[in-house]
């Protein structure tokens, strides 16, 4: 049996490759290929708006139409993640 060395830039092309793999079990992309965070219930709009890139207007409409819902806490809309992921994948 023959020993394979194994040098530094090896170990971190593999970390880097394992990192990569990682984002994209935790990144669970929708059918119009936009991912949406998988380890949250409830995201900032901010968050909503980048992940789907869309405008806070429609957003807007997402939220006065009862698309989705949400909560307000101070100044801040937070948007449920399910109804999120159903909207895209009907």
């Amino acid at each position: 049996m023959e020993n394979e060395v194994l040098t530094r830039e090896d170990l971190k092309m593999f970390r880097l490759q394992l990192l990569n793999d990682i984002k994209d079990l935790l990144q669970p992309v929708t059918k119009t290929g936009r991912s949406v965070p998988l380890n949250l219930d409830w995201a900032k709009g901010s968050q909503v708006r980048a992940a789907l890139n869309i405008s806070p207007g429609t957003l807007q409409n997402y939220r006065i139409a009862g698309t989705v819902r949400f909560k307000k806490f101070g100044g801040t809309y937070y948007y449920n993640i399910k109804d999120l992921k159903n909207m895209f994948n009907k």
